[in-house]
């Protein structure tokens, strides 16, 4: 347990007893010694969240989109407070105390986990932390691979995961092995034995929680926590949804220099970038060669199941908010990152940048509200695009539409800006509120409020490619030409043919976290 965990149960304590009161027995009859570890490494009070339960102006956020469900559900929350909740509320206070003394004891700073968090709109400031130890391995990786992107890696990571999952639906695992070792493979396996397809695998939170040191090794280890959605389809055809944890090692050696984005992503031969087929030697189809190791890219050496719950779909799902109240979640040195970001790109200008990503954030509302996700089809890189496009079809499927309604911006805050050799990236939390409700094909309420605002916040992360000049054109037109905004499914402009959804001339948006898991 760390600083952030402990001060998100003080925050919402109260809404914590309806999910303490679940683990009651463990958490009287556990040691104290071993209280930390049977607590949760988040606490989502109140009942939390399950992002694949649909609705995205809810403000419930994650990697690909945001879900009127929320995220992961661990319960209800309130009430009042019985002799038995007060024990449990006295247990954690004695969590806090021992955790805060060994910490004292140690020297001060967090003993692992997420970073440190501020007060809203307060400078960061403090020691260093996980966040920052990661950010100095990367440096320091570019010392022998100039061109790691972190932004890059993400995408990979994200593509990967989906296509590994998907693949052991269909059990053809063996064409991802130049990225998957036989132990990682062995680990994704059905679960249960028999099924048939797995789909819907939506990435709702990813967390880089460690990196070694490329200085001492010629290997560099890469440490990914995901916690995701996926819909699993057994023989019978029966469909069960699935919330997992799940902590993934990439290994890679450190001297590779990275190919360009679209290239790791598309999870080609990492050698010759043709297509994944096999000769039955197991060498690739097209250049000969038998690519594993982390020779010519990031190869999943281990993967261990932290968590998995089964939660079918819930499309009509109301709960309520998580992690609006929190502190914002500011990157460490943000004020000197903000100048080098300036040093480099001289003709930013804050104001237009806002205006741009307000409009962003307006048009992907107005998307999903109507069913037309081509309209947002501008705004967004592939992979988010893709988990949009996913969640708007389920909808249809099921005769839904979540409307949102009198949508409001409250603010817009950069909390880290990041530079590398093929982007640039500026997360922001954005505080807004709608009236958010989803009806049915004859325009039945069967969830939310349609005349109740709901508020909340999320942490979006919008991209454009290193280098871009900034666009003087239009929002509403091609950022490349200038004619009027109309793009294929491929992201691409029908009159020059500019790759707008890439960032290629501006910024796109690129992720979606939410606030009670965003850790920097």
């Amino acid at each position: 347990m760390n600083d952030s965990c402990i001060s998100r149960y003080l925050v919402r304590i109260e809404q914590f007893v309806s999910r303490a009161r679940t683990i009651s027995r463990i958490l009287l009859l556990t040691p104290l010694s071993m209280l930390a570890a049977a607590l949760p490494a988040e606490a989502r009070g109140g009942g939390g969240h399950s992002f694949h339960s649909g609705g995205f102006g809810g403000g419930h956020s994650f990697g690909g989109g945001s879900f009127s469900g929320g995220f992961h559900s661990y319960g209800g929350g309130g009430g009042s407070f019985s002799a038995f909740d007060i024990l449990v509320i006295i247990a954690i206070i004695v969590i806090v105390a021992l955790v805060k003394n060994y910490n004292n004891r140690q020297g001060g700073g967090l003993i692992s986990g997420l970073p440190l968090e501020y007060d809203n709109n307060q400078p960061p400031t403090g020691p260093l932390n996980d966040t920052a130890a990661v950010q100095a391995a990367f440096d320091r990786l570019r010392a022998y691979d100039p061109n790691f992107s972190e932004i890059a890696f993400t995408d990979f990571a994200y593509a990967l995961y989906a296509r590994a999952h998907e693949a052991r639906g269909r059990g053809s695992l063996d064409t991802l092995s130049p990225y998957l070792s036989p132990a990682a493979t062995g680990r994704l396996q059905p679960v249960p034995p028999l099924i048939r397809d797995v789909t819907g695998v939506i990435v709702g939170g990813h967390t880089i929680s460690s990196v070694t040191n490329p200085d001492a090794a010629p290997e560099v280890t890469i440490s990914v926590r995901y916690e995701a959605n996926y819909t699993e389809q057994d023989a019978g055809n029966n469909m069960e949804g699935y919330y997992a944890v799940e902590q993934w090692e990439f290994t890679r050696r450190r001297d590779v220099l990275s190919k360009a984005p679209e290239a790791i992503t598309a999870l080609h031969c990492p050698n010759c970038g043709g297509a994944l087929e096999k000769r039955s030697d197991g060498a690739c189809a097209h250049c000969g060669v038998t690519v594993t190791g982390g020779d010519f890219a990031w190869y999943v050496t281990q993967i261990a199941v932290l968590e998995r719950d089964q939660e079918g779909p819930l499309l009509t799902s109301d709960v309520p908010e998580e992690g609006t109240d929190l502190p914002t979640v500011f990157q460490p040195d943000l004020a000197q990152a903000e100048q080098r970001f300036q040093q480099s790109n001289p003709e930013f200008a804050w104001p237009r940048v806002e205006e741009r990503f307000r409009y962003i954030f307006n048009a992907i509302q107005d998307a999903w509200s109507s069913l037309n996700w081509e309209r947002a089809r501008p705004f967004e890189t592939d992979n988010i695009f893709q988990m949009h496009r996913y969640w708007i079809e389920a909808y249809k499927k099921q005769g839904l539409r979540n409307v949102l309604e009198n949508v409001e911006i409250e603010s817009v805050t950069p909390v880290r800006f990041q530079e590398d050799a093929f982007y640039d990236a500026m997360t922001t939390r954005i505080f807004a509120s709608m009236r958010d409700s989803t009806v049915d094909a004859q325009g039945k309420v069967v969830c939310g409020s349609p005349t109740r605002p709901r508020r909340f916040s999320e942490y979006w992360t919008f991209i454009r490619r290193r280098g871009a000049s900034e666009n003087k054109h239009d929002i509403q037109s091609c950022p490349n030409c200038g004619a009027p905004l109309k793009i294929n499914m491929a992201g691409n402009c029908e009159f020059c043919g500019g790759k707008v959804a890439s960032g290629e001339f501006d910024w796109v948006l690129s992720r979606i976290e939410q606030d009670e898991t965003y850790a920097g």
